[in-house]
């Protein structure tokens, strides 16, 4: 029969290249054809092939061969089972092995990093070399104005506390982002309406009785009710009593100051050439002048115009005749 020889480290670590020497002798008094398998076998994984013999050998003679192997995370045994050839046939001939043990270092790094496009915080505790197999408990501070979003790496989740098992060295990620400000609502009022036409002064709107025929123009008044100063802006139309658009009008005011006022006035003068009543729609406008919001709107009667009032009497009444002038009525 065969003798198997094996030499083999004890231990090594994990990702550690591991070599090995199988010497199989045979120990029969004549020659014989040998077949030896090399595998192996770690505690977690499939076991595989890593070397074989397969060969005459002399007796008294031995052959050796060299083999190699990535240390998993796990004991690995190599095993080495031989056959020889009987007669007519492979026989089992024997066996041996050698365990090689997972080496688990005292300590494992830890690296902790908050990218720069995540930045807004830090994680406690830092870098450094923790013990195997200890539990390392991370905390992610968000700095004022930024809240803390996930972890990343060797770390997962949204708690901003995780307990990272320290059973290889490690790798973490801290992600964080500014906290979102809600804006301020935008805000304004119209606050006075004033319709001017020629002739007659200025009146509050809705304005009675207005002379037919006359020109108008419109102000109209928008005060800032927010904090901070924003732009600000207008948009109207008149519509005369059979719903005709007699003037329509817009007009950016630009930025105007917290609790600030503006007027707005039109461009020119519409006619107020007919009887009854005009109406207007008005809307203030503020935020951005490329995408303004509506914060106040006015609809309803801008004035109602009055038919002229005509007013006279005869004053006198005369009839010539023959080059005479009397008084009617004439005797």
């Amino acid at each position: 029969m065969a003798s198997i020889s094996i030499t083999a480290p004890s231990s090594a670590e994990e990702g550690e290249g591991v070599s090995a020497s199988v010497r199989v002798t045979n120990t029969l008094d004549y020659h014989a054809s040998f077949k030896a398998t090399i595998s192996a076998v770690p505690d977690f994984y499939p076991d595989y092939v890593i070397g074989s013999i397969d060969q005459i050998i002399l007796s008294g003679d031995s052959v050796t061969r060299n083999v190699s192997f990535t240390m998993p995370n796990c004991k690995v045994t190599v095993f080495v089972s031989v056959e020889r050839w009987s007669v007519d046939h492979w026989v089992y001939d024997s066996s041996d092995s050698e365990v090689v043990s997972l080496e688990v270092p005292a300590t494992y790094h830890l690296s902790v990093h908050v990218p720069p496009w995540a930045a807004g915080g830090f994680i406690d505790p830092g870098s450094g070399d923790y013990p195997a197999d200890s539990t390392v408990k991370l905390t992610a501070h968000p700095l004022s104005g930024y809240q803390f979003t996930s972890w990343g790496g060797d770390a997962s989740g949204t708690s901003t506390t995780y307990n990272l098992y320290m059973d290889s060295d490690k790798y973490v990620e801290a992600y964080f982002e500014e906290v979102p400000v809600e804006p301020e609502p935008v805000e304004g009022t119209i606050i006075r309406k004033e319709l001017e036409y020629s002739g007659s002064g200025d009146g509050i709107v809705p304005v009675a009785n207005v002379p037919q025929g006359v020109s108008a123009k419109l102000h109209v008044w928008g005060r800032n009710d927010m904090t901070i100063s924003q732009g600000m802006g207008i948009y109207w139309f008149v519509a005369d009593p059979e719903g005709f658009v007699a003037e329509e009008y817009t007009d950016w005011g630009g930025a105007i100051g917290a609790g600030q006022d503006h007027e707005f006035i039109s461009s020119g003068q519409f006619d107020l050439n007919k009887v009854g009543k005009y109406t207007v729609w008005i809307e203030l406008l503020m935020g951005s002048q490329d995408n303004p919001e509506i914060v106040d709107r006015y609809i309803g009667d801008l004035c109602t115009v009055s038919a002229p009032d005509y007013k006279g009497s005869i004053a006198r009444k005369e009839l010539e005749y023959d080059e005479t002038r009397g008084a009617i009525p004439v005797y």
